[in-house]
């Protein structure tokens, strides 16, 4: 029966099985070749390169994003271990700086070289923020008017015998006279002049000077150099505006108190071959001499020592914005 099948209709049992084969309904499948031109082929390739740039660039951005918002997290000290009972806080370096970066620093620590601080994108400056602590306590008028409250309640005590009061009237007036010569004597050795440190005993007085053809006046400030520590460029910066070793200081601390950073424009990132600027704020504390107007580098016009209260009339509003939360009150 089977061979009688095969005999009478091969043909339809061929195309049958051609139909069960193609899976398309019988229809034979085409083969389509493109061929593509050498412009297409390098637009292609283009392309691809714009979008693997793309999604390079967006994720630059995001590490940066996420280390910006790690660093405002590290400005509110939240101790996470501690030192025979001192808090510390210690930062993540690998949420701070990229591989490479880290592996720089490694190598440059093993070789004993500055590759590490080459490859930085930015230019490192240190500006000195040199104060003079106040000469005399500030009187506070809360404490005074409590103080005159205390002797007047005493006054008005019915059972103090009168000879005891009398001998606390005199008293209170010797005290009185000797603030009296005090403030005179004070007031006739404090100096008008800006550039001396006889003036302003009660306050803070910060070191400033003005160089020529500027508008602003600024806090001492140059470039590092290489093998220098913050604390050698500080030292450099001020004697670069005083140019004499009579200015004496100390640092309380190597470390900055701050720091600001400056992008630079196109031009200027080719004419530096750094995308900006960092500044680091050093602190000191004055603990003798002071500058001399005859000895002052040819680039400086004039030096003050001003309150924290003069200071935004006398910097730079940048400047200012930058170092407004740092300084004491």
């Amino acid at each position: 029966m089977l061979k009688t099948c095969l005999r009478l209709k091969p043909s339809k049992l061929l195309i049958g099985s051609r139909r069960f084969g193609t899976g398309q309904g019988g229809k034979a499948r085409k083969m389509k070749v493109i061929t593509k031109t050498p412009q297409q082929i390098k637009a292609e390739n283009e392309k691809k390169q714009r979008s693997a740039e793309e999604k390079q660039t967006q994720a630059k951005m995001a590490l940066e994003k996420e280390r910006e918002e790690y660093e405002l997290t590290l400005r509110k000290f939240t101790p996470d271990a501690y030192y025979q009972g001192i808090p510390l806080m210690t930062p993540d370096i690998r949420r701070l700086f990229s591989e490479e970066e880290i592996q720089l620093a490694v190598k440059a620590i093993d070789t004993n070289s500055e590759i590490d601080i080459d490859a930085h994108p930015y230019r490192i400056f240190v500006s000195v923020i040199l104060e003079r602590t106040p000469v005399l306590a500030p009187q506070f008028e809360h404490i005074l008017e409590y103080k005159e409250a205390l002797t007047d309640l005493k006054l008005q005590q019915n059972d103090i015998p009168h000879l005891v009061k009398e001998l606390y009237l005199e008293k209170i007036a010797a005290r009185k006279k000797q603030l009296q010569r005090e403030e005179q004597r004070l007031i006739s050795e404090e100096s008008d002049d800006p550039c001396s440190l006889n003036r302003c005993f009660s306050e803070r007085l910060y070191f400033v000077c003005k160089r020529k053809g500027q508008k602003f006046f600024e806090f001492p400030w140059t470039e590092r150099k290489p093998d220098e520590t913050l604390n050698d460029t500080s030292r450099r910066a001020i004697y670069s505006r005083t140019s004499n070793g009579n200015l004496r200081y100390f640092h309380t601390s190597l470390g900055p108190v701050g720091h600001n950073q400056i992008e630079y424009s196109e031009k200027d990132q080719e004419k530096f071959g750094k995308k900006g600027a960092q500044v680091f704020f050093q602190r000191g504390f004055w603990t003798s001499g002071n500058a001399r107007k005859h000895e002052m580098p040819p680039e400086v016009e004039e030096y003050a020592w001003i309150t924290k209260e003069q200071l935004p009339e006398k910097l730079n509003p940048t400047l200012w914005k930058s170092i407004e939360d740092i300084l004491h009150d």
